[in-house]
């Protein structure tokens, strides 16, 4: 797959070129320049979402482009200079979006939240979002954009709520970015606390494999480092547990139940399990959200496991596992050291391999982007990551 960042950049250059030839006088110039530069890029990119074009919604007016909850609206070439017209666009595209949305009555708000719109003149873009929450004035920027938020609240009569536009940034890398994050978002389901709980919580079929398989190679292991792991472990857990152990021991057949594990169980062992599973499932989370990083937002590096054999996915897991390597990769240092939870390279086999491909593949499905996409509606920067990363 080619480089993310390295599309982001062709991109932005070709919709400036097109932009600035004599020939692109109109909206339609800049649309049919756009679009025909785009549709190679989201291919080489993985993002199957197909556009629409002058499609006519509720209340009037034709929408230049739409890409399932992606609504585009293009204008002339600059025309963005003119406060006149950057508020015309703005005021067509909450038009759009409100139109789109009115045969859903009383959920017509919850709709309105998932549609974004955007306005490019060629030379710059902007992103508009409708929040129920937001005050003027509290609105940050997205990450991996380095420039300061530009503000502007649209009251809509009758709903509770209004819309806020983020930007209008230059045409560069960054905001190609940001709009193909947005574009790889219509496809993916929402990195949300419920949805999370529903793919990887006790009951569902990813942590039952997962944990039979865990259970299963840990009570047949030989391997003494894997028992050096299991017993620090064990003197963390009774320090933390104590005395409410013996209590804890006489619930572990339900327990096991809540994960469909059929064989009666040891609590300790059992339990040891449970923690390998949750911890490597937030390590495979995280480096979902580092792949934000450095543009490299496209990139699934979690996705691929699943399309490998047994001995890849296991080198890819080393790779994870010692002291962070995959993470140092993505420039972050020293995010992980060696721990007990590693425990599980030691009893590689293949049914373990297609446990954690399986969970791979369900955490694949989620857009990763949540975070950042999210960050507009919620007050303030630092509230919203934390909220996210305790949602995750």
């Amino acid at each position: 797959m080619a480089e993310p960042q390295e599309l982001s950049k062709e991109l932005a250059r070709t919709i400036l070129e097109h932009t600035q030839r004599p020939t692109t006088k109109t909206e339609e110039d800049l649309r049919i320049g756009v679009e025909k530069a785009l549709g190679p890029v989201l291919s080489k990119l993985g993002i199957n979402v197909t556009g629409e074009y002058e499609r006519t919604v509720l209340g009037g007016g034709r929408q230049d482009a739409v890409y399932g909850k992606v609504i585009i609206e293009y204008e002339p070439p600059r025309s963005f200079k003119s406060p006149r017209n950057l508020e015309h666009c703005q005021k067509q595209l909450r038009d759009y979006l409100v139109g789109t949305t009115k045969t859903y009555g009383h959920q017509q708000v919850d709709a309105l939240k998932k549609l974004i719109g955007v306005g490019l003149d060629g030379s710059q873009i902007f992103f508009l979002r409708f929040t129920d929450r937001l005050r003027q004035g509290d609105l940050p920027s997205l990450a991996f954009l380095p420039y300061a938020p530009q503000l502007s609240l649209f009251k809509v009569e009758g709903i509770k709520g209004g819309f806020q536009r983020l930007g209008p940034y230059p045409v560069t890398t960054e905001s190609v970015a940001a709009f193909l994050l947005y574009l790889r978002a219509v496809r993916r389901r929402p990195l949300e606390a419920t949805a999370l709980a529903d793919d990887f919580g006790p009951r569902s079929d990813t942590a039952s494999a997962m944990i039979n398989a865990l259970y299963t190679r840990l009570l047949k292991s030989k391997d003494p480092k894997v028992e050096t792991f299991f017993g620090e472990w064990k003197i963390i857990f009774g320090v933390v547990y104590g005395e409410e152990i013996q209590k804890a021991e006489d619930a572990a057949h339900e327990l096991a139940g809540e994960y469909s594990v059929q064989a009666k169980v040891e609590l300790k062992p059992f339990l040891f399990c449970i923690h390998t599973y949750y911890a490597l499932l937030m390590k495979l989370l995280a480096l979902e959200f580092a792949s934000l990083q450095e543009l490299s937002f496209v990139s699934s590096p979690v996705a691929d496991l699943p399309a490998l054999t047994t001995s890849e996915v296991r080198e890819e897991l080393e790779k994870l596992e010692d002291s962070g390597g995959t993470f140092a990769a993505l420039g972050i240092k020293n995010f992980l050291e060696g721990d007990f939870f590693s425990w599980y390279l030691r009893e590689w086999d293949e049914e373990l391999a297609n446990a954690i491909k399986g969970a791979a593949r369900r955490i694949a499905d989620f857009e990763p982007g949540t975070i950042s996409l999210a960050c507009f509606i919620h007050e303030g920067t630092t509230r919203c990551g934390s909220e996210a990363f305790r949602a995750a």
